[in-house]
């Protein structure tokens, strides 16, 4: 008993390793479902082939044994054939009566002899029974003595058969046109569906033969119809004789003379078929036996094998759902749970009715871890709301000091004339309210608020460059209370005139913006075009790229794009994009979109949002 303990331990221990090596499972649950999803997958493999191997195995047997019964029956087939024509030639040579018919020419005296020949052929129909019936035929005086077998069982047929040979041998004998006599091997006859074969002999002015039903050839193999098998004759050309089911067919009887062929007729029904050449006559004798005998035969096998393997897999499903409960547990408890954290919800706690001590222990240690979580979010959320403060700030001062200067520009080239005066006044005014709007430490705005503030630097720019600025600006009115980070336009707006506004040549701005939804949120489109020069292809290769490029920092070019789509993407991360393009038959466009958010929270609001969350 310890031994067969051992054997069994090593057995599954050395089964578990080779299941681990090939699958890698990474728990212990899947490597039992593996596990036994391979000895089902094994032990079908294993039916299959078993199947496969025992139905090969009976057809070899079958095939064997049909080959055995069909060679025995052709030797005793030429063996009756040759006494035929041993009885058949000994008379044609030693009956007196035949010698008298060739010589006499009384007609008393023929009768006489034909009804003693009658009587002889007759003695040798009983003795071949297999014969149908045999004849003589007197060419130079066109005498046809038949004699049918008694034990036909279609004598009509027979006497018909009988006529056929008459009218054949008066047509050879009496030199017709295409009249031809085999004298060599058995050949066939037909005669309404009915197929006989035929033997003739000739001996001086002589003809003697004898003719064989196919049907009682075949007789013979009665008994394996049982197994549902066929016998068939067919020529050199699988052309199939004797049985009229069967002549729309095609058979291939060399193919099978050695080994197993393979036949499916126009039912799909599937032979397996066996053929042997007859030593008497240029025919083959072929045997077509069904595929399903031998599943038939094999049938008690499937069963018992079916039966394990129901049985297989009874037993695996049973310890499958065993072990999934146990293994389980820890699940069942800890999913809830986890799918409260997944959704934000730190305040989840798992208690559990479970006594097992297993499972007690990591419910209190994923209890504490979140816990420690609930801590680590609040402290890790407040430092990223601090960083992405000071990444604004710092967008925001770096941005600012640069549109200060241009300005400052523009107030020193106005006021290099006094004609100017008036304008430089106005001029500086209204900067005085875009440093309060750009300098002020609030990173959003509302979209009306910075459409104003861009119109207002348009209305300005004209003031310096009369007659050569217009713009167009077409927003929808529902989307002006969407929030956006101050000087997104005003930026855009302010590159495009210093690089391409001069003194007399017309320029001009259209800016867009429209409302619309994606998957079932709304967003904001803005668009901003120009009628200047357009981007050069290493400019749109750069700017729809810039945060690739950390140079841009360093040397200041496109400072102003850098900082709007770093804002971009402080603001509303993913949710922004920004694309850099050229207007066809104008300059620049960009594109712009975002969420539409009407109000966004204040950090501080996240902050004690989350606290109280907690």
């Amino acid at each position: 008993m310890g031994k067969m303990y051992n054997f069994i331990s090593f057995f599954i221990s050395n089964y578990i390793n080779f299941i681990t090596h090939i699958f890698h499972p990474k728990s212990i649950k899947k490597l039992f479902f593996k596990s036994f999803l391979f000895l089902i997958l094994l032990f079908c493999i294993l039916f299959i082939g078993s199947s496969f191997y025992f139905s090969s195995i009976m057809r070899r047997q079958v095939y064997e044994t049909m080959k055995e019964t069909m060679n025995l029956y052709n030797e005793q087939l030429q063996q009756r054939f040759q006494e035929t024509l041993t009885y058949l030639s000994e008379n044609c040579l030693q009956n007196t009566d035949i010698a008298i018919m060739n010589t006499t020419s009384d007609l008393n005296e023929r009768y006489v002899r034909i009804a003693r020949l009658k009587k002889t052929l007759s003695t040798g129909t009983c003795s071949f029974s297999t014969l149908a019936g045999l004849f003589m035929y007197f060419s130079d005086s066109d005498i046809y003595i038949p004699q049918i077998s008694n034990f036909c069982d279609s004598k009509q047929n027979n006497i018909k058969c009988s006529l056929l040979i008459q009218n054949m041998m008066r047509n050879y004998t009496q030199g017709e046109s295409g009249s031809k006599l085999n004298l060599n091997s058995w050949f066939l006859l037909s005669e309404n569906d009915h197929y006989f074969l035929t033997r003739v002999i000739r001996t001086r002015n002589v003809y003697a033969g004898a003719w064989i039903e196919l049907d009682r050839l075949s007789a013979s193999f009665k008994p394996f119809e049982d197994i549902g098998a066929t016998i068939l004759f067919a020529d050199d050309k699988g052309n199939c004789i004797g049985n009229p089911s069967y002549h729309d067919i095609h058979l291939d009887p060399a193919a099978s003379l050695n080994q197993i062929s393979c036949y499916e007729d126009h039912s799909l029904q599937k032979y397996f078929t066996a053929s042997v050449r007859l030593s008497s006559c240029d025919y083959y004798i072929m045997a077509l036996i069904p595929f399903h005998y031998i599943h038939k035969k094999l049938t008690p096998l499937y069963r018992l094998m079916l039966f394990i393997l129901l049985l297989l897999l009874f037993f695996c499903t049973i310890t499958i759902s065993s072990m999934n409960y146990f293994f389980d547990t820890p699940s069942r408890i800890l999913n809830p749970v986890i799918s409260s954290l997944q959704s934000g919800k730190f305040e989840s706690k798992i208690a559990t009715p479970c006594s097992f001590q297993e499972i007690l222990i990591i419910t209190d240690v994923f209890n504490n871890m979140i816990n420690e979580i609930q801590n680590l979010r609040i402290s890790i959320y407040e430092e990223q709301l601090a960083k992405k403060r000071a990444d604004l700030q710092y967008l925001k001062a770096q941005l600012a000091p640069h549109f200060l200067i241009n300005c400052l520009n523009i107030i020193f080239v106005l006021s290099q004339d006094p004609k100017n005066t008036k304008t430089t006044r106005k001029f500086i005014e209204t900067l005085s309210e875009h440093l309060r709007y750009t300098l002020v430490t609030r990173n959003s705005a509302s979209l009306k608020e910075e459409l104003y503030y861009t119109k207002n630097y348009l209305q300005l720019t004209q003031l310096r460059f009369p007659n050569t600025l217009t713009y167009q600006i077409q927003v929808e009115s529902s989307m002006i209370d969407a929030q956006v980070f101050p000087m997104l336009l005003l930026m855009l707006t302010e590159n495009s005139i210093k690089a391409n506004v001069v003194m007399g040549e017309p320029f001009h701005i259209y800016i867009q913006g429209h409302w619309y939804e994606k998957d079932g949120q709304p967003r904001i489109h803005l668009s901003h075009i120009d009628s200047g020069t357009g981007f050069d292809e290493q400019s749109l290769a750069l700017y729809n790229h810039i945060t690739d490029y950390t140079e841009v920092q360093k040397n200041g070019y496109g400072i102003g794009i850098y900082n709007t789509v770093m804002r971009l993407r402080l603001m509303f991360g993913d949710m922004a994009s920004i694309f850099f393009s050229n207007e066809p038959g104008l300059g620049a466009r960009i594109d712009i979109d975002i969420p539409f958010i009407s109000d966004l929270k204040t950090d501080a609001e996240q902050t004690n949002h989350l606290h109280t969350t907690r």
